[in-house]
């Protein structure tokens, strides 16, 4: 039995706080622990890489016990819309301007490189950044990307990923 404990998002859905994700091999094998960004993409990579099974070209995850896994790639997800609250009625609204095009659902855009999480607001353009505490892994402070460089990558991904960013 191969356990796998993970979680979709930290405390008070904090998106730039550290998750577990925590795999139980059998016979004990592949012991220890990964001090990089890992990500939930990873999964099925790792579980089919254990099975002798070759990973799929369309998957975008590595497996975490292969040695060609790339500790330096940047971790990106994406945050759908947002919840505005309830109105007088009690209901849960959302913005609508999140649900117009080019981006659709899509609220904001993150990215997770070193110890450092960016995040692109898609409906002002605006880009936050935070430190992740605890991080186990951190880049030299010569190798953290400025906050507009980010911007440019993740607008180059959404570009990439079929995204109308000429807007």
């Amino acid at each position: 039995t191969l356990l796998i404990l993970n979680s979709d998002h930290a405390m008070a859905w904090q998106t730039s706080e550290r998750i577990p994700l925590i795999m139980k091999f059998p016979f004990s094998e592949h012991l220890g622990r990964r001090n990089w960004n890992t990500q939930r993409l990873d999964i099925a990579p790792t579980i089919l890489d254990y099975l002798g099974i070759t990973v799929p070209e369309w998957m975008e995850g590595q497996s975490l016990i292969s040695r060609a896994f790339d500790n330096t790639r940047p971790i990106i997800s994406s945050h759908a819309i947002t919840i505005v609250g309830p109105n007088k009625a009690g209901w849960w609204v959302i913005d609508d301007a999140a649900t117009q095009p080019p981006f659709y659902n899509l609220g904001k855009i993150s990215i997770v490189r070193c110890n450092r999480w960016y995040s692109l607001n898609l409906k002002d353009g605006l880009i936050s950044e935070k430190e992740i505490s605890n991080h186990t892994n951190p880049c030299d402070k010569m190798d953290i990307p400025t906050k507009e460089e980010e911007k440019a990558y993740l607008i180059k991904h959404l570009a990439d990923k079929g995204y109308d960013v000429s807007s």
